[in-house]
């Protein structure tokens, strides 16, 4: 695909992320919370499966009938460029892809939390395999481009979803309990909304490049974001294994396993921030050996955009004490103040420097939201994890990724420089994160007394 077409799967994705949230109305959030309060009976742990597959295909009808009845009227508010980004098939095809989406996430951390790894895995990888397939089918035999890979991904989840979903109903039926419902909704609804908030938020940064720039160069830019995905993936990865025994610790045991809770954020912290600097410090060679030349400027944005993600793991880590009472309206405070801070700095930004100026905004902002969260967090219910060593490492790492981004070069030869990160955290941690390095090494070595 060229960087249009690009551009255009970027939006689907966009959308697609959004629709999600809408569709589940914070109800396959709240199941992830009340699971835990249920886990223990297997009678509740059905009624709430149950319920929440009943609310969610609910939902999913009606939103899906709306879209349909109504989309091609209120699309070209949505994007700027309904000409490429058509209804027919894009935009349908986005109506059923985000309700595979949410069925999805919510599958992947019920087979998590109930340690069924075979289930966890055999979803993934199906899905991944048969959307590699449908894309290569799409892309490649019948050169569709972006409609093509859209297909693709609709292909493979939605074949892999609706098999599990028929299964799921089977063992565990589809009910409709009012009272069980007003609870979810109750717990749900600012979920969310907070969900519904951070998911433009989290698109911002497109949605300004598709109203403000060429939808050639968000391609090029939504390249940068779908590279940092290995972050991603590799820090939900980390959660998905970790984050079970690390909220039952910190609901069930919080004074007892107060070694085994620090070393368990300490773990996932170092590794995303070993990924963050590896990650810099070779996007230089993988764009030369894989990624066609119009593509290269991605090099630009990926410092700041993966020293960014520093501070979401830090917010995440913090956050714990905002669901562990059940304070969610404060994760609405925070999206919103995260949405209106990154809409006008994002603008100004973009004035000023263009789409380097958006980033810019978004790594502002991360910090922002970081020191408002944390402020709200300890008042909450103090956790203490003692982050500060990993956030003085953090601020260093992100120092050396603004010089990254301040002396890059498109026609030079930036290998070096990127290392520069990578060689930050290598010099500094041995000092500074000396007994956060032991307390994981003894952690795994007995990983099977400390953590069973």
């Amino acid at each position: 695909m060229n960087d249009e077409e690009y551009g255009i799967l970027n939006l689907f994705l966009l959308y697609t992320g959004i629709m999600a949230q809408i569709y589940g109305m914070g109800v396959n959030n709240a199941f992830i919370y009340f699971y835990w309060d249920v886990y223990k009976d297997k009678d509740q742990l059905k009624k709430l499966i149950s319920n929440t597959l009943g609310l969610l295909l609910f939902f999913q009808f009606i939103y899906i009938s709306i879209g349909l009845l109504f989309g091609e009227h209120f699309l070209p508010i949505l994007v700027n460029s309904s000409d490429k980004f058509t209804f027919s098939p894009i935009f349908i095809a986005a109506l059923f892809f985000s309700g595979f989406m949410v069925f999805y996430e919510m599958f992947l951390y019920f087979f998590r939390n109930e340690g069924k790894l075979k289930l966890y895995s055999l979803l993934s990888i199906s899905t991944l395999i048969l959307l590699t397939i449908g894309s290569l089918i799409g892309v490649v035999y019948l050169d569709l481009e972006a409609v093509g890979a859209i297909f693709g991904r609709a292909f493979g989840y939605g074949i892999v979803v609706t098999c599990f979903l028929v299964c799921l109903i089977y063992k565990y039926g589809i009910g409709f309990d009012v009272k069980q419902s007003k609870v979810l909704l109750a717990f749900g609804i600012p979920l969310f909304v907070n969900a519904i908030i951070g998911a433009f938020a989290a698109g911002l940064d497109r949605i300004l490049i598709e109203r403000l720039d060429k939808l050639e160069n968000l391609g090029v830019y939504g390249l940068a974001l779908m590279i940092l995905t290995v972050i991603e993936v590799w820090f939900n990865s980390l959660n998905n294994s970790l984050a079970p025994t690390l909220y039952r610790y910190l609901n069930e045991s919080f004074q007892e396993k107060a070694k085994e809770i620090k070393v368990l954020v300490h773990t996932i912290v170092i590794l995303v921030i070993i990924a963050i600097v590896v990650t810099i410090a070779l996007i230089n060679p993988i764009l030369d050996l894989f990624i066609p030349e119009s593509f290269h400027d991605v090099a630009l944005y990926i410092p700041l955009l993966a020293a960014a993600f520093f501070w979401r793991v830090f917010t995440a880590m913090v956050s714990y004490s905002l669901y562990l009472e059940k304070k969610t309206k404060y994760l609405v405070f925070n999206q919103s103040t995260y949405l209106i801070t990154l809409s006008i700095s994002g603008y100004f930004m973009y004035q000023s420097y263009g789409i380097i100026g958006i980033v810019y905004a978004i790594y502002i902002v991360k910090v922002i939201e970081f020191i408002l969260m944390n402020y709200i967090s300890q008042r909450v219910k103090k956790l203490n994890f003692q982050l500060g060593r990993m956030i003085f490492i953090a601020i260093f790492i992100s120092i050396s990724a603004f010089v990254c981004t301040i002396l890059y070069k498109p026609e030079a030869n930036n290998y070096i420089l990127y290392l520069l990160p990578l060689v930050t955290f290598a010099i500094l941690t041995p000092f500074i994160l000396k007994s956060e390095l032991k307390d994981i090494v003894v952690a795994i070595k007995n990983r099977k007394e400390l953590f069973n």
